[in-house]
Order: C-alpha cells, then structure tokens, then sequence
C-alpha cells in the first residue's frame, strides 16, 4: 500500500477498527494492547505530550485566575493514563488533588515518563521526586487517584471541592451522560467553586479536516461514530449551554484554535447546516477552554 493511499484510507480503517473493538468480547482489552504494541500511542509520545501540557497549563491558569489561590481541593474526571496533568498541577503548588478515571489505566512507566516532561517545564518549583511505585508518589504529591470511578456518581461529599478541570472528554461524552456529570459536579463544588473545563471539537478520524464530520447527517454520524471512540459534536455554545442548565454562571471562553472559514466543507448536514443555529465562530472553533462558577 502507497503512502498516499493508507493516508486516504487510514480515517476508515481506524473507523472500522474501533467498531470492532466496541462489539467484539473482549474488544477493549484488544484494543489496549494495541495501543502499546502497535500503534505504540499509549504511553503518548513526547510531542503528544507537550502539547497535552499547553491544553493543561491553559487549564490552570483559568482556575488560578477566578480562585485565586492554589491552597485548594480540586477535582479531574478522564485523568488518563499518565496523570501528567495532576503532576503539573503537584508541582505547581495544588497539594490536595482527587482525580477519578471510568476505568484504571495508570501504570509506573506512563507516569515516569509524565514527571519527566513536569520537571522540563521552566517553573520556579521544586522538580517532582522520582517514581519508584506508583502509590508512593501520589501520596506523597497529595494525588487521591481513584479508578475505576464513574463521575456521574462519585460519593464524594457536597460542595468539598473548590476547583474543578478537565482536558479532552468533553468531547467524548453522550450528552445524557455530560448533564448526569454536570449535576454530580454541581453537587461537589462548593459554593463560589470554579469549573474549569476544555474540549477538543474536530473531527478526531481527520485530523487534517477537522470539520469533515459537519457532512455527515445524524444517521450517518451514528455509523461512523462507534462507542469506543465516541464523539458528540457539541459546539462551544452547546457546552455553555449545558453547564448554564445545570445551574453554573458562565465566566470566560478561551478559543485557542479557530479555524479560516474556507476550512468548512462545502456541503453541511443535519444541525450543521443552513439554517444552523451556530455562528460562524462556533462551527470554526476546535479547541476552546470553558471557566463556571458554581453560585
């Protein structure tokens, strides 16, 4: 196969792959080995991981800015496999961290690998200590890592949590299951808390068109949208929207990736086209941080 041909083919071929892994026994433990052993995307590469940290660092500095203090308790759901962003925010000064995963992934190598790009960071911080065992480091960096953990139901006790993140799930949440998270968020945050919040927004299949999925009508999405790499194609607005329902005040977006206009495709389907309720601003925009104070 050419070069030019797998690069035409490859969104379909990591399509058809996921809805195996969705529907086959034992699927999501294949697809995890595949990830380590094939595509070699788990632990992320270095690159992959340095632009994670300008997504968290923008993260941080939202919740910095309306809490106003790092002496504070927060909250993370989607932590991931490394923990990379709790172990910015340990080195940073936040010393009292819960971080929830639906499922435990976290293992010593991926997070050696994230406390060394941590320490590479210029901060006027002391360097994170060395990661013999994994319990050890997170106990002493006051990371509570609790997984498997559904964060639509985390037990945790009202309004313990001062600030609230999240990096790259937004995205991949049904919207019934991000309203059940919101109200679980609503309960856990204290009054005068803050939420802080990014999504990712293009087409994750084509990465190079990231609004290729405008095309596709809700019966066609359905079918190239398979459960293990589910994604909603909520707009900024649509976020807004939902945490505003669920009783949050809406502080600031952050767009940090807006889009040329002739980036759209010509042709827009379903919600998305003509007459769609998002401006222009919302169809272009794929990366954007959220800020919400709980009242």
């Amino acid at each position: 196969m050419t070069p030019f041909l797998y690069a035409s083919l490859r969104p379909y071929i990591k399509v058809a792959a996921a809805w195996i892994f969705s529907v086959f026994p034992f699927g999501k433990a294949v697809y995890h080995f595949v990830q380590r052993h094939v595509t070699r995307t788990v632990p992320r590469s270095e690159s992959v991981g340095q632009e994670a940290l300008k997504v968290y660092s923008a993260n941080e500095r939202l919740l910095h800015k309306y809490l106003g203090t790092r002496d504070t308790r927060t909250f993370e759901f989607g932590a991931g496999w490394d923990l990379l962003n709790p172990l910015m925010m340990a080195r940073m000064g936040y010393t009292r961290q819960v971080v929830v995963d639906i499922e435990r992934h976290l293992d010593l190598p991926s997070l050696s690998l994230a406390r060394d790009w941590v320490n590479a960071l210029a901060l006027d911080a002391e360097p994170l200590p060395s990661v013999k065992h994994v319990e050890a480091i997170l106990t002493d960096l006051g990371i509570e890592y609790l997984a498997p953990m559904d964060a639509r139901c985390t037990g945790l006790a009202s309004a313990s949590i001062d600030g609230a993140t999240s990096a790259h799930t937004l995205e991949h949440l049904r919207p019934a299951d991000l309203d059940a998270i919101l109200l679980e968020l609503f309960r856990v945050v204290r009054s005068g808390g803050v939420v802080v919040m990014h999504a990712s927004m293009g087409d994750h299949y084509m990465s190079a068109r990231p609004f290729s999925f405008y095309q596709a009508s809700e019966r066609v999405w359905r079918l190239w949208n398979p459960p293990l790499h589910y994604q909603n194609r909520l707009r900024s607005s649509d976020f807004v929207r939902a945490f505003s329902e669920a009783g949050f005040i809406h502080l600031e977006t952050l767009t940090t990736d807006i889009r040329p206009v002739d980036e759209l495709p010509p042709r827009l389907s379903g919600r998305f086209s003509c007459p769609t309720p998002y401006s222009l601003e919302d169809l272009l925009t794929v990366h954007a941080h959220f800020a919400f104070r709980r009242p």
